[in-house]
């Protein structure tokens, strides 16, 4: 099986520090891949060069074993590529669905209007039938648990036909029985082909993710 996801020779420098010197990344569909490291060690470096945060120096990158080219975040999103950050951001008083589809070109017309949230709502009813979890996206966010937030991140990223998916970090506010809930739902998007890139600090984790 080839791969999804290759970074070859990924170079940054930051004022003359050096952050990544030709790293290397490859993932295959369906895979869960662990970043490791210390406070540092360039691994959110490399995730924002992937999801075109940064620019890099020097390397390539290469999606389905074709040459990509990634400048900004939106050149990542084409190329199926999300990020989800610590502590993801949402709008309190909004809904679940309505957190997932902010940000998508022409939401906020549907929005506004009844039959445009009826359609929100039932795209957001498609996207959990897709990634089987139980959670009510009709739930407004102020009212969720961290890890439903969690979930409703991920889910506002695969919205965007998203096939490698980035988590930085996503235990870092939750217990440890929502832990095993994320892991559960990280578990069923790799049955659904999706790759994740975890980053994390904690090898227990790693295993078992």
């Amino acid at each position: 099986m080839g791969y999804v996801l290759e970074m070859k020779g990924i170079s940054k420098n930051f004022a003359g520090v050096r952050a990544l010197a030709e790293a290397h990344l490859a993932v295959k569909t369906g895979e869960a891949h662990a970043l490791l490291g210390i406070n540092g060690a360039g691994k959110s470096t490399m995730i924002k060069v992937l999801s075109g945060v940064y620019s890099k120096d020097s390397g390539d990158i290469y999606i389905d074993g074709e040459l990509a080219q990634i400048s900004n975040t939106q050149d990542a999103i084409r190329y199926g590529i999300s990020a989800v950050y610590q502590d993801p951001q949402m709008i309190e008083s909004y809904t679940g669905y309505e957190n997932i589809y902010l940000g998508h070109e022409g939401a906020r017309t549907l929005l506004l209007s009844g039959v445009g949230r009826r359609k929100l709502r039932q795209m957001a009813r498609e996207l959990v039938q897709k990634y089987p979890f139980d959670i009510d996206v009709v739930k407004p966010v102020y009212l969720m648990s961290s890890v439903e937030r969690e979930i409703i991140a991920i889910l506002r990223a695969l919205s965007k036909e998203c096939r490698i998916l980035i988590l930085d970090e996503p235990t870092s506010i939750l217990t440890e029985k929502e832990k095993h809930i994320l892991f559960e739902f990280i578990r069923t998007l790799k049955r659904n082909g999706v790759c994740v890139i975890y980053i994390t600090h904690h090898l227990d984790e790693v295993a078992q993710v």
